[in-house]
């Protein structure tokens, strides 16, 4: 196989294969980093998921470096690391706008109560030491009835 050359470099068949890996990877990160824009929302990744990814980046263009001569792969470990820290800085600016709003939405419904406090309909709660339903809705009754005589 002949060597393919850039800017007067040849590029060996494995930095071929390490450039079209970077440049898929690449691409999908401003997809995402699109998506999140356009809903206004962080979801689906953490911020140390994406912290982590940003470090093996950081990590391969590190290798890139210290290499004797500079590949050109190393723009795309570039690009994205760039593409990544968008990344990252929207997970924390919409992930910081998130909480507040999840404060705001008031008291639970008496579902999500319930399923907080690990009560059931129909099932004994394995927290409540083996208790039965009948037990611990009277034991729920009986706050109540205090909560509105106190």
């Amino acid at each position: 196989m002949t060597n393919v050359t850039l800017w007067g470099q040849a590029l060996t068949a494995p930095m071929l294969m390490e450039g079209l890996m970077l440049l898929c990877f690449g691409l999908a990160w401003p997809v995402a980093n699109m998506r999140m824009l356009h809903r206004r929302q962080a979801e689906g990744k953490g911020l140390v998921f994406t912290a982590i990814i940003l470090c093996g980046y950081l990590a391969g263009a590190a290798s890139k470096l210290l290499g004797e001569v500079l590949d050109p792969v190393f723009w795309l470990y570039v690009l994205n690391l760039v593409a990544v820290g968008m990344n990252l800085g929207l997970q924390w600016h919409f992930g910081r706008r998130a909480r507040p709003a999840r404060a705001r939405r008031g008291p639970l419904p008496p579902a999500r109560r319930r399923a907080r406090a690990g009560i059931r309909r129909g099932r004994a709660p394995s927290a409540a030491g083996g208790d039965s339903v009948g037990d611990v809705q009277r034991q729920v009754e009986d706050l109540a009835a205090e909560r509105a005589a106190g």
